[in-house]
C-alpha cells in the first residue's frame, strides 16, 4: 500500500550519471554529494524571517517543520542518502554491471 502511493506522490530529485563521475576525484564527488543535504536541510531557514512577518504561529510552524526537515534528512540521509553516499569508497561511485542471477554458471 505504502509503495502504491508513494508512486503517486511527485517528487522532486536529481539523478546523477554514475558514468561521469567516475571522471572526477573523489573528494569533488563527496563534496557534490554532501551538498545536496546540507543545501536540502538549510535552504528552508530563508523562509522563516517571511512566516514570522506573517504571523507568529506561521513562523513558529514553518519552525518546527523546518527543524523536521533537518532532522529527517540528517538521520536518513546518513543512513542512506547523500551523506552515506559521500561517507563510503569510490566504489559506489562507479557503476558496475548488475550480477546476472538467473544463469547457472
Amino acid at each position: 500500500m505504502v509503495s502504491e502511493l508513494s508512486s503517486k506522490i511527485p517528487v522532486l530529485g536529481l539523478k546523477i550519471d554514475k558514468h561521469t563521475l567516475e571522471s572526477v576525484s573523489l573528494n569533488k564527488a563527496r563534496t557534490m554529494y554532501a551538498s545536496g543535504a546540507i543545501s536540502s536541510m538549510l535552504l528552508p531557514f530563508l523562509v522563516l524571517p517571511t512566516a514570522y512577518v506573517i504571523s507568529t504561529p506561521v513562523g513558529i510552524l514553518f519552525t518546527l517543520l523546518t527543524l523536521a526537515n533537518s532532522l529527517f534528512t540528517i538521520y536518513f540521509s546518513s543512513h542512506v542518502g547523500d551523506f552515506h553516499r559521500a561517507g563510503i569508497g569510490h566504489d559506489i561511485l562507479v557503476s558496475h554491471p548488475k550480477p546476472d542471477y538467473g544463469s547457472n554458471a
